[in-house]
């Protein structure tokens, strides 16, 4: 899902480009590629979602904990490739179990394969893994999707707050705080993140990398989709 500083993530794939044309083969070089063009949202273009692809899968085949953490993350973006990213995951936390990237990017794709359980799990790992902190909003706003999915939503409110506290402008924070707002009831909870994902993304659930959510369960994804597009038209017509 894309950040909050989307055009830095374009600068960010030009360097990268840049670098595969002189060694295509460059493991996190094609993870961050791949990764760069999910947030940015170009998994919606066939041309440009099999190419992306293809760079996760060099990443997945590249061996390093990073690159298969990486790869995994986007591959489950890009296209739900969800098989191979498991696989990818599972053996990035074998080889670096210290990793804080690999078992955040395992809790996502696990979350977004329809886990609800063992991505918390692997979330609290990552947070042990990371004594600064440094990733403490992402393992928030993911643990809030979570408990979403798993219908804990007094929790997943809870947890969104945490994430969005450090980040005001994390779209999968958001995502949660407008979803758990609108099961709980909570009119002025919604009504506030969707002001603030609307000041980030005007599209709403329009943008492609909010639009292109990889939630393997359609009815969950269209649950959270509808969810989304309810509070903006709601939100447009206050």
């Amino acid at each position: 899902m894309a950040g909050p500083a989307a055009a830095n993530q374009a600068l960010a794939l030009d360097a990268f480009e840049q670098g595969r044309r002189r060694d295509p083969g460059h493991g996190p070089l094609n993870a961050f590629a791949a990764r760069a063009k999910a947030g940015l949202g170009q998994g919606l273009g066939e041309t440009g979602r099999r190419e992306a692809l293809a760079q996760a899968h060099m990443a997945m085949a590249a061996g390093d904990s990073q690159s298969l953490a990486i790869g995994a993350w986007s591959a489950a973006h890009l296209a739900q490739d969800f098989e191979p990213a498991l696989r990818a995951i599972g053996l990035a936390t074998r080889i670096n179990p210290l990793s804080r990237v690999a078992w955040s990017a395992s809790a996502w794709v696990r979350c977004m394969a329809g886990e609800t359980e063992t991505p918390i799990q692997h979330w609290n790992h990552a947070d042990r893994c990371d004594p600064f902190g440094s990733n403490i909003t992402s393992t928030q706003c993911g643990r809030a999707i979570c408990h979403w999915l798993a219908g804990r939503f007094a929790e997943a409110a809870r947890a969104a707050k945490r994430g969005l506290d450090r980040q005001p402008s994390n779209p999968a924070g958001l995502i949660a705080a407008i979803a758990a707002a609108i099961d709980l009831g909570n009119e002025a909870g919604w009504a506030a993140a969707t002001e603030a994902l609307l000041r980030y993304s005007p599209p709403g659930p329009e943008h492609p990398a909010i639009g292109t959510i990889p939630i393997s369960d359609p009815e969950a994804r269209a649950r959270l989709l509808g969810h989304l597009a309810s509070a903006v038209e709601r939100h447009g017509a206050a």
